[in-house]
């Protein structure tokens, strides 16, 4: 075997063995990124300086310098924070960038509606992105808007309407989907 799949070998096992992790605490359960996920990119992050620093003259250098500090403080600590909680009084949500976070907290009995909604973006290249969304129509007016828009979220929001429909409540399909 040589020393190239040495190391490739591992990572791709880590990929195939599934990123999100479902646990109990308590009556919640727990969706989160695997412990793994977040540390492979801190080591991603850690080792880019070093080979950015070695390999500094190419243009492929001074971008794995600017990547180093990006994965180290942005993305390894995002994927550490993400995670959704559900109970059968509601649930909790947290995602986004570390330091500018979006948390939602909402209990399904406050809930009169949902409706699934999506956003279909596009990129300067022509490229078309399409982000999903829950909205929570509250008894007192109120709306809340939770994007769907990660692996964390996704196997959450599988639960989360699960329990919806447990109470009775529909939620009303306003998306695109092709």
């Amino acid at each position: 075997m040589t020393k190239r799949w040495k190391w490739f070998l591992p990572v791709l096992l880590f990929g195939l063995s599934g990123c999100v992790t479902q646990s109990q605490d308590g009556g919640n359960a727990v969706y989160a990124y695997e412990w793994w996920v977040s540390a492979l990119w801190l080591v991603g992050g850690i080792a880019a300086g070093p080979i950015g620093w070695k390999v500094r003259g190419s243009r492929y250098g001074w971008a794995l310098l600017i990547a180093c500090p990006v994965l180290v403080l942005g993305v390894a600590p995002t994927m550490w924070l993400t995670s959704v909680r559900v109970n059968d009084d509601g649930f909790q949500v947290r995602n986004g960038i570390w330091g500018a976070t979006s948390n939602a907290d909402i209990k399904f009995a406050d809930v009169s509606g949902v409706r699934l909604t999506s956003e279909t973006s596009r990129s300067r290249r022509g490229g078309k992105r399409t982000n999903y969304y829950l909205n929570f129509d509250r008894r007192s007016g109120q709306s809340d808007k939770v994007s769907i828009g990660n692996d964390v979220l996704e196997a959450g929001g599988l639960d989360i309407l699960e329990r919806l429909n447990k109470r009775g409540i529909t939620v009303i399909d306003q998306s695109q989907a092709q």
